[in-house]
């Protein structure tokens, strides 16, 4: 449940609670922030609001201004709104392909520079972490940072980009083959799911092929 999010935003009494008790009860006790997060989210069916994430997590509520500014309540709540703004361009949508790059946990030994499949309706409400599900091995899923995520738009960006020079040929042949199967394909509202159109007239381009084109290797 709690990897779904409320489009019920907090209230400014909300925040006015939020800053008393503060970032996970430092200023009372973590008593006092649990009870306080379970009634913010039994207020929205027990999901978190769609701004928990940049005030609470990124903490944009709990800077020194949200403190000392008189009406400090109305001056951080347009900060988060701006912090909102600036992710929602990069918010990663069910079904797409991704590049996944960049992590340095043990973890990424074996998924970076790998393609995968966005596999979650909603980012995890708690960090902001998209649901993806590993191409060449689907019983992979994990949870990965959008920083961590490259979207892939075309078999032209798969084959030329320089950001995917660390690809195995073998993973770039089967995202070839991904966005050539599932072009057009548009995500089912509130299902995991697409819907994807035949064509089977459509010619496949030289790129395409390219991209598509099998690996030499063992498989």
């Amino acid at each position: 449940m709690d990897d779904e999010i409320s489009p019920i935003l907090l209230t400014t009494e909300e925040k006015r609670e939020l800053l008393r008790v503060g970032r996970f009860g430092e200023l009372t006790t973590r008593m006092d922030w649990g009870d306080l997060c379970r009634q913010i989210k039994s207020k929205r069916g027990g999901l978190y609001p769609d701004d928990w994430g940049a005030a609470v997590v990124a903490g944009l509520l709990f800077t020194a201004n949200g403190h000392k500014l008189k009406g400090g309540v109305d001056v951080m709540t347009e900060k988060i709104e701006g912090y909102l703004e600036s992710v929602r361009p990069h918010t990663y949508i069910y079904d797409q392909l991704v590049y996944v790059h960049g992590l340095v946990s043990e973890q990424g030994n074996t998924l970076n520079n790998r393609g995968a499949r966005v596999c979650e309706l909603k980012h995890r409400a708690k960090d902001g972490r998209v649901g993806v599900q590993m191409l060449t091995s689907p019983d992979v899923r994990v949870w990965v940072k959008p920083d961590n995520l490259l979207f892939i738009e075309s078999c032209e960006m798969l084959k030329e980009a320089p950001e995917l020079n660390n690809l195995p040929e073998l993973e770039r042949s089967d995202m070839g083959m991904y966005l050539w199967a599932s072009e057009g394909s548009k995500p089912v509202p509130g299902m995991k799911a697409s819907m994807v159109p035949i064509n089977p007239k459509r010619p496949v381009s030289q790129s395409e092929q390219g991209a598509a084109s099998s690996s030499s290797g063992p498989q």
